[in-house]
């Protein structure tokens, strides 16, 4: 393997751990002033696991073969809930002054 082949690796490595984290630490802690973006970098790091840690739960209780399609639905299942959870606890997807996803509690 290549230096640019280490390189992806390690950076899709690092954006399939990093996405889902992120969307779950805003799940947990829908308010900016919550957390610190260092903070919310490192809770982003270790949630970002847990798409993770559910496929190979499910590969030892149900037997489930872990590929790149099952890991890939996996990550995005989390990602959707996790966004659901944002919007439902109060939060809302914002860019600028415009307001792209209103929350879901009013």
């Amino acid at each position: 393997m290549n230096g640019w082949g280490v390189l992806s690796t390690l950076v899709g490595a690092f954006l399939v751990i990093l996405i889902p984290g992120f969307i779950l630490s805003w799940a947990l802690f829908p308010k900016k002033e919550d957390l610190r973006i260092s903070e919310r970098l490192g809770i982003s790091l270790a949630l970002g696991l847990v798409p993770i840690f559910l496929l190979m739960l499910l590969n030892m209780t149900l037997e489930v073969k872990v590929t790149f399609m099952t890991d890939l639905l996996m990550v995005l299942v989390v990602s959707i809930a996790g966004l659901i959870a944002f919007l439902y606890r109060g939060g809302a997807v914002k860019v600028g002054e415009k307001t792209l996803i209103k929350s879901m509690s009013g």
